[in-house]
Parts: structure tokens; C-alpha cells; sequence
């Protein structure tokens, strides 16, 4: 992974320490990997553009969440498919999750079907 301070065997992700785009060129030399979080982002469309400035400029990335509800998880599931690294199980956190929900199988997180999106 390419990014700032190089030669650690653990890559170090930057979480808290960046929301938005202009965050990016504060911790280039501080993390190997970010974490995009839809909403740190401000949403969907600033979190596709965090991803394309990042891919392009220097580090990996982890598609992170915040926790809530399938159908707020949804959505990362984008930026979470171009992921080095991935963490979307907020919805597993809840006491009680909407239905339908996304489907967790060991690894791999299965989108809504048509009932959800139509």
C-alpha cells in the first residue's frame, strides 16, 4: 500500500482523523489507509468523490460504518466493493434491525432485493 509512513508491517488507517476530501493532504503522512464512512463523508456522492481523490492521490482504504440500519449500510456497499479493507456491521450491533435486512454470510454482505429498492 502505498502512502505515508512507509515500512510498517500493520497499515495504520486514518478514522477520526478524516471526514471529508480536504482532510486528505493532513494525514498523507501520517496514515497508510483511510476510512470512509458515508456519514463523516456528508454522504453518498462526497463519499465516492473521498474514494476517487484518495485511489488516485496515495493511500488504501477501509469502507467503514457508523452503526445503524441495513438500509443505512446500503449504500456503502460501493465504496465497500473497492475496499482494501471493509467493516459494515453496525447493523449487527442493533438491539433490533429493520426487515428486510442486508444478509451477513461469514464474509460476505448480500444487497436488498427488489422488495427494498423496487
Amino acid at each position: 500500500m502505498a502512502g505515508g509512513a512507509a515500512g510498517r508491517g500493520i497499515p495504520v488507517c486514518a478514522d477520526e482523523s478524516l471526514h471529508t476530501v480536504a482532510d486528505l493532504s493532513s494525514v498523507s503522512q501520517l496514515y497508510q489507509a483511510v476510512n470512509i464512512k458515508l456519514d463523516k463523508a456528508g454522504g453518498q456522492t462526497a463519499a465516492l468523490a473521498l474514494l476517487s481523490r484518495n485511489a488516485a492521490a496515495w493511500a488504501g482504504h477501509d469502507g467503514g460504518c457508523m452503526v445503524g440500519t441495513s438500509l443505512a449500510m446500503a449504500p456503502a456497499l460501493m465504496i465497500a466493493a473497492r475496499a482494501d479493507f471493509a467493516d459494515l456491521g453496525g447493523p449487527r450491533l442493533l438491539a433490533r434491525e429493520r426487515e428486510p435486512g442486508l444478509i451477513y454470510r461469514g464474509r460476505e454482505i448480500q444487497p436488498f432485493g427488489p422488495e427494498v429498492w423496487g
